[in-house]
Parts: C-alpha cells; sequence; structure tokens
C-alpha cells in the first residue's frame, strides 16, 4: 500500500509539474503576445506621432505664406514686395516638403488621400498669391511711373495755362474735359489696387483715352 501510495502522490506530483510547465509556458507565451502586441501598438503610436508632428509643421509653413502674401499686397516698393514674395516661395517648398513626408508616413490610403488633397489646394493657393503678387507690382511700378511723371505734367500743365491761346473758351473746356478724364483714370486705377477686379482697368484705360483725346485737342 505504501508503495502503491507513493506512486499514486509521485503521479500527482508529476501530473501538478507538468500543469505548472504548461502554465508557466502559457504565461511565458502570453507575455511574449503581449509585449509583441505593445511593441507593434507603439510602433504604430509613434508613426501616427511623426506624422501628425510633421503635418503640423507644414501647417507653420502654409500660415507663413499667408502672411507673405499679405505683406506682398501690403508692400509700397518693390523691393518690399520681392521680400515678401521670396519668403513666400521658400515657405512653399518648406511646406511641400513637410506634406510629402507625411504622405509618406501615412498608415492608411485615406489618410494619404486626405494629405494629396491639402498639398493640391495648398498648390493652387500658391499659384493664385504668385498671380497677386506679380499683379501687385505692376501697381507698384505704375505708381512710381507716375511719380516719376508728375514734374513733367506739372511743368507742362503751367506752360499752356500761361500761353496766350489758353484765354480761348474752348480750349479751356478740352483742358477741363482732360482733366476730368484724369480724374476718373486714377479713381479707376486706385480702386483696381484695392479690389484688384478687372473691371477697372477697362475703366481706368477708357478714362485715360478720353484724356488724351482732350489734350490732344488742346495741342491742336
Amino acid at each position: 500500500m505504501l508503495r502503491l501510495s507513493n506512486i499514486r502522490i509521485g503521479t500527482k506530483l508529476a501530473i501538478m509539474g507538468v500543469v505548472a510547465i504548461l502554465l508557466v509556458l502559457g504565461m511565458a507565451l502570453n507575455q511574449y503576445v503581449s509585449s509583441n502586441a505593445l511593441a507593434e501598438l507603439k510602433t504604430k503610436e509613434d508613426r501616427a506621432l511623426s506624422v501628425r508632428t510633421t503635418v503640423r509643421q507644414g501647417q507653420v509653413e502654409i500660415l507663413r505664406t499667408w502672411v507673405a502674401r499679405r505683406n506682398i499686397l501690403l508692400s509700397e516698393t518693390i523691393p518690399e514686395a520681392d521680400a515678401a514674395l521670396k519668403l513666400m516661395l521658400d515657405s512653399t517648398v518648406a511646406g511641400q516638403e513637410q506634406l510629402d513626408k507625411a504622405v509618406e508616413a501615412a498608415a492608411t490610403t485615406d489618410d494619404r488621400e486626405v494629405l494629396k488633397q491639402l498639398k493640391a489646394v495648398f498648390a493652387e493657393y500658391i499659384a493664385s498669391s504668385e498671380g497677386q503678387a506679380g499683379a501687385h507690382k505692376d501697381i507698384l511700378n505704375l505708381r512710381k511711373r507716375q511719380i516719376d511723371t508728375t514734374p513733367a505734367w506739372n511743368k507742362a500743365y503751367d506752360a499752356v495755362t500761361a500761353a496766350p491761346g489758353y484765354a480761348d473758351p474752348e480750349i479751356q473746356g478740352d483742358m477741363r474735359d482732360g482733366l476730368l478724364s484724369m480724374k476718373d483714370a486714377r479713381i479707376a486705377y486706385w480702386r483696381y489696387s484695392t479690389l484688384l477686379d478687372d473691371q477697372f482697368t477697362g475703366a481706368m484705360h477708357e478714362a485715360a483715352n478720353k484724356a488724351i483725346a482732350s489734350f490732344k485737342l488742346v495741342k491742336g
């Protein structure tokens, strides 16, 4: 009986040992799987964080292009406009690079598609801003020409009004019509420079042509 009891006890111990080993192996396997899952989850989190950081840096550059565009339109001289334009283009390159990095690192197709759409809209915005910058520089050049020609205009006007023939009412009427047309051209010019509406360019050219025609009549 003692031997039989010992065998039974030994069997139980063996079984318990096997169970314990299985439990340990199960715990080790569970820990291994959990560790892999946690590592994979951490990798995904790190990747998502990297994408968010990259997109945020791209957004910063986009905001800088907005500020640069505003500075272009507020500039009073060509050098000021050129400096602001350079900053806008530099920020454009930096922003597009960040968006490209975000597209490459994005984990899902939907995220990549959204980022590509953002980049496309950003490119359209920059293209239109460059057009506005060119138009504003044209306005600044025209303004400079106006300022440069003012002394010559004043001299010519004084010469006309001092001439003996200026007493003729018809000549005075033509001169008055010319001056009124010049005023209309200046008003259209300032409206265009403020609103950037092409309809004012047509009005400006029409008024300028009327002024030229009136001055030609004065000249005879």
